[in-house]
């Protein structure tokens, strides 16, 4: 089977767009075992800041970031394709920064640096190889020196991520 190089990524959004007053439904907001540890990993790590700003890609409505939101040392952004996710995603981080982006092509939104890059659910296989290599690109540029990427896959020995 060959992938196609270059995939229409705005039917996602599409349909993403549909899904949105379904998603939370489906997926309460539970925390994603990818990210278990992560607030503790990250608050030890950057310590000295005031800050540390974590952005969530493909954020949908928000779940990955669901995690940081008590924390007030956590200044929270995401980026995600469909308007819809997004309405949902404000709702549910109300002190988060969220800007609509179609990846892998447009560039990220926020000029900051950031301290934590998430991508979860296992969005990243949603990607055509080639394109993997966009987004990981655009990781690196976000993060400062000793940034954390955080990119959960899904695994055929478990039903989780």
């Amino acid at each position: 089977m060959e992938l196609k190089k270059n995939l229409n990524y705005q039917n996602y959004c599409d349909v993403y767009d549909k899904l949105a007053k379904y998603i939370d439904l489906l997926y309460p907001h539970k925390e994603y075992s990818s990210l278990s540890g992560i607030p503790d990993r990250l608050e030890e790590s950057f310590r000295n800041n005031k800050e540390i700003r974590i952005i969530d890609l493909c954020c949908g409505t928000g779940r990955g970031l669901h995690i940081f939101k008590e924390n007030k040392k956590f200044k929270l952004y995401g980026v995600d394709c469909s308007e819809k996710m997004l309405e949902r995603a404000k709702q549910n981080i109300p002190n988060g920064n969220f800007e609509k982006c179609l990846l892998p092509d447009e560039d990220i939104p926020f000029k900051e640096k950031f301290h934590c890059a998430i991508l979860v659910s296992a969005t990243i296989q949603e990607f055509a190889p080639n394109d993997r290599e966009k987004i990981y690109k655009k990781v690196w540029d976000l993060l400062y020196n000793g940034g954390y990427f955080i990119c959960d896959v899904l695994s055929p020995e478990k039903e989780e991520y």
